[in-house]
């Protein structure tokens, strides 16, 4: 399985590093396991994590790619954050896409903010370890 990483960090998340990357890929499990942590001096500001897969027929419109997402509001100085995709939890027909994908896509995207809340995650129907 290929994996792709693409990020854009304004100033203010410069501080931020992938410390774990890890997939589960196998016909009863197909999970995706990060962790982002704040090494710098501040708090960071909010950031979205989108995982999507990509199968061998990646122009198939009639399936589209199952993507799953995360919002965070910020990652306080000092900590981290893990999440994690499960693509398990996708119905047919995505399925079959599943079983046939052959790279994951994780896009992080920071956004500047002036304030950062508290270190607290908006999950739709997602898992967070």
């Amino acid at each position: 399985m290929k994996t792709l990483l693409m990020t854009v960090f304004p100033n203010t998340l410069s501080q931020l590093t992938l410390t774990k990357l890890n997939y589960i890929w196998t016909v009863c499990k197909k999970k995706v396991f990060i962790q982002i942590q704040n090494s710098g001096n501040q708090n960071s500001g909010p950031l979205s994590v989108n995982f999507e897969i990509e199968g061998e027929d990646s122009f198939d419109f009639i399936c589209i790619p199952p993507q799953i997402s995360y919002n965070i509001e910020g990652i306080e100085k000092g900590n981290s954050v893990k999440l994690v995709a499960d693509f398990n939890s996708f119905p047919l027909p995505n399925n079959d896409y599943l079983i046939n994908a052959n790279r994951i896509i994780i896009h992080i995207e920071g956004k500047q903010q002036d304030y950062v809340p508290s270190n607290s995650i908006n999950k739709d129907n997602h898992s967070i370890l």
